[in-house]
C-alpha cells in the first residue's frame, strides 16, 4: 500500500516513499499454505531520491553520500517509524492491562512493524519496533528512581500479582546515556573526569549525599537530552529522571568544593532543557561566586594535587567561563565571572589521555573544546562593547572610532570561523554537534546579528536607510537558514539559549518593518521559520508558545499591509506587538536585558551593501572587513 510524505517547505523537494507490509491472512486461504514473511525493502536515502541517483543502501552511509561528504538521512520516514512504534506500543498496552482486544488489526501491525523495524535500523534509529514483552510495575516515586530495560542490570520491577500494570517508561542501558553525554556535551565541557564517572555504580535509589552517585545521574539525564533532541530516544523518557534542584542546590551550597561546583555544573547544563526547572542564570550566578571562593581563577594550585587534578581544575573553569559567557550573551547581560587576571591555561590533553588508545580522539575533543571557548570570548567581547558599554561612553565615541571597532571585531569573528572550518568534520550522526558546518554557521550568523544589532552604538544617522534595513533582514534571513538546517537534522537544541537567541531577529523583524519601506519587505519566510522552530518546543515551553503566536500575529499585519496597504492601520497594531515582545523578553531573558533597547528614532540613509555568495557556505574568498574609506553606516557582509 503507498504510502506518500510530502513536505509544504519550498526548501525542502517532494519524496514518495512505499512501505511495502504482508497483507492479512484471509478467511479462504488454506491452513496448509506456507506462511507468508513480509517483504521489505529498503528505500534509498534523501539525497539520492532527491538527486534520482542509485543508492548502494550500504550502511551506514551510501557510497553516494560517502563520496559527497554527505550523511545519509531518512527524515521523512522518521515520522512514519515513529506513528508505527506508537501503535504497537498501545496495541502491546491494551493487551497487557486488559482494557482492549487485539484482533484483526494485530497481522497487519506486525508487517508494520517489520517494516518500521528494518527503516529505523538504516536511519541509524537505536529504538526497537517490537515492545511486546510485559513490563514490571515501577517502584513507587522517588526523586532518583531509575528504571531500566530488562537485561541491563539492576531493575525497579515488583510483582503485583493481579494488580494493573501502568504503563511504564522504558530507559536504555545507561551507558548509552553515558556514552552520548561524553559524546556530545563533554566536547564543549570536558570537565567530568570519565574513568571516575563510568567506575561509578548504578543504583535504583542512590543516596543522595553520595557524589559519584549524584554526578553519574546528572550525567545520565544530560546524556538522555542529547538523545531526545537527535531522536535515538524514546518519548517521555525524561519523566524517569526528576531532578530534585532543592535538594542538590542546598547541599552543593552547605558543602563548597570541587565536587560542589561539578554538580551544580552538570545541573545548570540540565536545566537549559527544562523548562519548569529553576532559572539556569541564577544557577550559574552560584557557580561563578563558588568558582571565585575555590581559586579557579587563579593559576596557582595547590602541590598536594596530581596533575590530572591540576588540568581538570583548568577544564572545569574553562566549562563555567563558557556556561557563563554562553548564557551572558544569549539574556543579554553582564557575566557574572568577571576579572582581569584569570590568566588560565587553555584545557591540553593529560598524560593518561596522551598514553590511551583514544588519544586522537582527546585531541579532536581539546580542538572542539578550544574553540568554543574562542566563542564565548568574542560573544563577550562583542556584548561588551557594543551593547554593554554606559550610553555616555558610546555618545562620546566617534563615527571613525565605531567604524574601527566594527572593523576589528568583525575581523576577529571572520578569523574564528576559518578556525571552525578546519576542525569540522562530517556529519557522521545527529548526536554530535559543536564541530559540524551547521552548527558553525549558525553561530557565525548569531555573531552577525548581535555586532549589527539596531542598539546605540549602531546609531548615529538621522534618517532612515532602505539599504540597513535590507542589510539586516538577509542577516536574519541567513540566520534562520541555518538554524532550519539544524532542525532538519536533529541538531538543534530546544532549550533555553535557542528560545533567547530567537528574540533578537524577531524584534529585528519589527524594526526593519517599521523603518523600512513596507513594499520592499519580504521576510514572511522569515517569520514562518521562526514559527516552525517555536512549534517544535514541547507544550510545557509557554513562553515559545506565546512568541508564536505573536510572530503569527505579526504575519497576518504584514500580509494585510500587502493585500491593503491604505486601509490597514500599521503603526499602532505593530506598536501593540512590539511592546507585547519586548514584556515577553522580559520575561524569559530578563527585564535586564540589553535587547530590548533597539535605537527608536530614525537613521540616515546609508550606503549598506551585502557581498552575496553562494547559499551552502560563506565564501571565504570575499574581504573579511571594512575598508577604512567606507561610510560609518555601512555594513559589508562578506560570507553571505
Amino acid at each position: 500500500m503507498p504510502t506518500n510524505f510530502s513536505s509544504t517547505d519550498p526548501a525542502f523537494a517532494t519524496h514518495r516513499f512505499r512501505v511495502q507490509r504482508a497483507s492479512p491472512e484471509l478467511p479462504g486461504d488454506s491452513p496448509t499454505a506456507p506462511a507468508k514473511t513480509a517483504t521489505v525493502t529498503r528505500p534509498a536515502c534523501d539525497r539520492c531520491r532527491r538527486l534520482k541517483k542509485r543508492c548502494s543502501q550500504s550502511l551506514p552511509d551510501c557510497a553516494a553520500c560517502i563520496h559527497a561528504g554527505r550523511r545519509c538521512s531518512y527524515q521523512v520516514l522518521q515520522a512514519r517509524v515513529q506513528e508505527l512504534t506508537q501503535y504497537v506500543t498501545e496495541l502491546e498496552q491494551e493487551r497487557v492491562t486488559g482494557t482492549g482486544v487485539v484482533t484483526q488489526h494485530e497481522p497487519c501491525a506486525a508487517g508494520e512493524t517489520a517494516a518500521a523495524t528494518a527503516i529505523a535500523t538504516r536511519a541509524g534509529d537505536t529504538r526497537t519496533a517490537d515492545t511486546r514483552q510485559p513490563q514490571p510495575q515501577p517502584q513507587a516515586n522517588t526523586p532518583w528512581t531509575v528504571t531500566q530495560s530488562p537485561g541491563t542490570g539492576t531493575g525497579t520491577g515488583t510483582g503485583t500479582g493481579t494488580a494493573v500494570t501502568p504503563a511504564r517508561v522504558e530507559i536504555p542501558d545507561p551507558s548509552v546515556l553515558v556514552d552520548a553525554f561524553f559524546h556530545h556535551v563533554y566536547r564543549a565541557y570536558p570537565f567530568i573526569d570519565e574513568e571516575r564517572v563510568r567506575k561509578a555504580s548504578v543504583s535504583c535509589v542512590p543516596d543522595s549525599r553520595d557524589t559519584d552517585a549524584i554526578i553519574l545521574y546528572m550525567v545520565m539525564a544530560i546524556g538522555n537530552t542529547s538523545l531526545e533532541r537527535s531522536g535515538k530516544a524514546p518519548p517521555g523518557i525524561t519523566a524517569a529522571f526528576d531532578i530534585p534542584y532543592a535538594d542538590i542546590m542546598q547541599r552543593c551550597i552547605m558543602e563548597e568544593g570541587i565536587d560542589s561546583i561539578q554538580i551544580l555544573t552538570l545541573l545548570a547544563l540540565y536545566s537549559l532543557f527544562d523548562p519548569l526547572g529553576p532559572s539556569t542564570w541564577s544557577i550559574v550566578g552560584i557557580i561563578t561566586r563558588q568558582a571565585m571562593a575555590q581559586g579557579l581563577t587563579r593559576p596557582v594550585v595547590s602541590e598536594d594535587l596530581s596533575p590530572k587534578e591540576v588540568e581538570l581544575r583548568r577544564r572545569l573553569f574553562w566549562s563555567i567561563f563558557g556556561l557563563d559567557r554562553m548564557m551572558a550573551a544569549s539574556v543579554g547581560v553582564t557575566p557574572g565571572l568577571v576579572g582581569d587576571e584569570m590568566d588560565i591555561p587553555f584545557p591540553a590533553i593529560t598524560v593518561e589521555e596522551f598514553a590511551s588508545i583514544k588519544r586522537a580522539e582527546h585531541a579532536s575533543m581539546l580542538q572542539v573544546s578550544r574553540h568554543v571557548i574562542e566563542l564565548r570570548q568574542l560573544e563577550a567581547k562583542i556584548m561588551a562593547t557594543v551593547h554593554l558599554q554606559r550610553r555616555v561612553a558610546v555618545s562620546a565615541l566617534t563615527q571613525a572610532d565605531r567604524r574601527t571597532i566594527t572593523t576589528r571585531l568583525r575581523s576577529e569573528i571572520e578569523n574564528w570561523y576559518s578556525h571552525g572550518c578546519l576542525i569540522s568534520r562530517p556529519e557522521l550522526d545527529n548526536v554530535r554537534l559543536h564541530d559540524t558546518m551547521g552548527w558553525l554557521n549558525a553561530r557565525y550568523y548569531h555573531l552577525l546579528l548581535i555586532l549589527y544589532y539596531p542598539c546605540q552604538f549602531n546609531s548615529g544617522s538621522s534618517a532612515q536607510g532602505t539599504a540597513r534595513v535590507t542589510a539586516l533582514l538577509e542577516l536574519v534571513r541567513k540566520f534562520t537558514q541555518y538554524n532550519r538546517v539544524l532542525l532538519s537534522h536533529q541538531q538543534l537544541p530546544l532549550n533555553r539559549v535557542t528560545l533567547s537567541r530567537l528574540f533578537p531577529p524577531c524584534l529585528i523583524l519589527i524594526y526593519c518593518f517599521s523603518h523600512g519601506s513596507t513594499s520592499s519587505f519580504h521576510a514572511r519566510t522569515e517569520i514562518r521559520a521562526f514559527v516552525d522552530i517555536l512549534d517544535n518546543f514541547p507544550g510545557s515551553w509557554a513562553h515559545a508558545k506565546r512568541l508564536a503566536r505573536i510572530l503569527i500575529e505579526l504575519d497576518e499585519l504584514v500580509a494585510g499591509h500587502e493585500a491593503y496597504p491604505l486601509e490597514v492601520n500599521k503603526e499602532e497594531w505593530l506598536r501593540s506587538l512590539r511592546r507585547e515582545m519586548v514584556s515577553l523578553l522580559g520575561e524569559t531573558l530578563g527585564k535586564a536585558s540589553c535587547y530590548q533597547d533597539l535605537i527608536d528614532y530614525e537613521e540616515q540613509e546609508g550606503n549598506l551593501s551585502y557581498a552575496r555568495a553562494a547559499d551552502e557556505s560563506p565564501n571565504m574568498s570575499a574581504p573579511p572587513f571594512l575598508p577604512v574609506d567606507h561610510d560609518s553606516s555601512t555594513i559589508v557582509c562578506s560570507f553571505l
